[in-house]
């Protein structure tokens, strides 16, 4: 009778914990998209846009065709695309505590699902326009599927959590540290130029690649590039590379976030 009564207890606080969770979700919907449908399109403008000019770029320096055989849409859309929604994720997840420190009257209410809310839409959003775009390029005749779709599944799951990481890390460090948004700033308006977004590894340096390689956005991005065309094998990078990232910024995320919890409190 106890099990039973146990594993009761436990479908109805999952229950309840799941109400939260989706009632956080359409709240976020609505403070994220607004009202109109002209946020969800936002969503999709903002990656066809840098899509836009990149093309233009690589047009305008002379390049016709982006480098091992790869085609324009998909070389500049998953790279984007990741970047964009890696940047999201990290950023919404970072601020989700101190946007909606109203909410946590509510006992019902924890941190924790504050930031799992964000990341549950920010990555359905993610997954969403992924799906639009490149699906798009397929059906208008500007891409061709994706060689390895699992393992091109795999990979948008790892750039989510990678985001996720570190977005749990930097709102933690934000609740004490409120200034540090704004060095963040700068710092993912760099990480633009400087995660592989319009170039490969193999086409710089080697005393640049050496630098760059410890970025981990720069890994998912060429994961990802490698898990869409069959032609593209993985150089330098990998995913056991990226799950030290996620495990480590995830772990220092919770841990910072339940130390300063409990310092706020003794003030």
């Amino acid at each position: 009778m106890s099990a039973t009564r146990s594993f009761g207890d436990l479908g109805r606080s999952l229950t309840v914990q799941g109400r939260v969770i989706y009632a956080l979700i359409l709240r976020e919907m609505q403070s994220r998209f607004g009202r109109s449908n002209i946020g969800y399109l936002w969503a999709l403008v903002e990656p066809l846009l840098l899509v836009g000019v990149f093309t233009l770029g690589y047009v305008a320096i002379g390049r016709r065709s982006p480098p091992q055989g790869m085609e324009f849409l998909p070389f500049l859309a998953t790279s984007i695309i990741a970047y964009l929604s890696m940047r999201n994720i990290a950023s919404r997840m970072s601020s989700a505590i101190e946007s909606n420190r109203s909410l946590l009257l509510f006992p019902q209410v924890t941190p924790f699902d504050l930031m799992l809310g964000r990341l549950l839409l920010e990555t359905a959003t993610f997954i969403a326009v992924f799906v639009v775009i490149i699906g798009g390029g397929v059906i208008l005749g500007f891409a061709s599927p994706p060689d390895r779709p699992f393992l091109l599944l795999v990979t948008v799951i790892y750039t989510a959590l990678l985001g996720a990481g570190i977005g749990m890390l930097l709102g933690a460090i934000t609740m004490n540290f409120p200034w540090v948004d704004h060095f963040m700033r700068p710092t993912w308006r760099l990480m633009l130029w400087i995660s592989g977004i319009f170039f490969t590894l193999k086409q710089l340096p080697m005393s640049v690649q050496d630098i760059l390689v410890w970025n981990p956005i720069l890994h998912v991005i060429e994961l990802m590039r490698a898990a869409y065309f069959a032609q593209v094998e993985p150089y330098r990078v990998s995913y056991g590379y990226v799950n030290w990232w996620i495990l480590i910024t995830t772990f220092m995320g919770l841990l910072c976030e339940r130390m300063f919890r409990d310092r706020r409190k003794e003030k």
